[in-house]
């Protein structure tokens, strides 16, 4: 009987030390991801008109065929039709993308273009596309916040650590 509680315990501890690992990579995770957002928000571009707008700003154009495609803004010419479908998704080659209607004259255009995502919002009036919003983030921003999350996480653990007064 002494042998068998003996085991039981030494599981519940495994165990118990098993879900604190669990957790302690759980929100070092969550931490990155936080980092990742915030990367985000901070290269966030918002354009005032008569603003030019990042090189890697793109709107979505129907090709002759009738298939949309991605475009760079600066190479838009006005004898190209504009897509304007909302909820519109496909794949050019390996890049993803999605439009989305924001209001009756405003698009928000998400692209995924292997390891470079952007979200870029415009406006079009007239055959005249006006940039309002764009985003990017890429693959050095995830491995950069993997990265910062290890000290952020690790300081969080001690400040939580002494805040609650537990000792190891």
């Amino acid at each position: 009987m002494l042998n068998l509680r003996s085991t039981v315990q030494a599981i519940c501890r495994a165990l118990r030390r098993l879900l604190q690992a669990l957790a302690v990579l759980l929100l070092w995770f969550l931490t990155s991801i936080a980092l990742l957002h915030l990367f985000e928000r901070l290269t966030a571009e918002r354009y005032a008109p008569g603003d030019a707008p990042h090189e890697q700003f793109q709107i979505l154009v129907l090709q002759e065929d009738g298939q949309p495609a991605l475009l760079a803004l600066r190479n838009y010419r006005f004898d190209m039709q504009l897509a304007r479908q909302d909820a519109l998704s496909g794949r050019q080659g390996d890049h993803f993308f999605r439009l989305n209607q924001l209001d009756s004259d405003t698009w928000q255009l998400y692209a995924d273009r292997d390891t470079f995502i952007t979200t870029q919002s415009y406006r079009i009036e007239g055959g005249q596309i006006t940039p309002l919003a764009f985003r990017w983030r890429n693959v050095g921003h995830g491995f950069i916040a993997f990265i910062i999350a290890l000290p952020l996480f690790w300081l969080l653990k001690r400040l939580a650590t002494k805040v609650l007064g537990k000792k190891k």
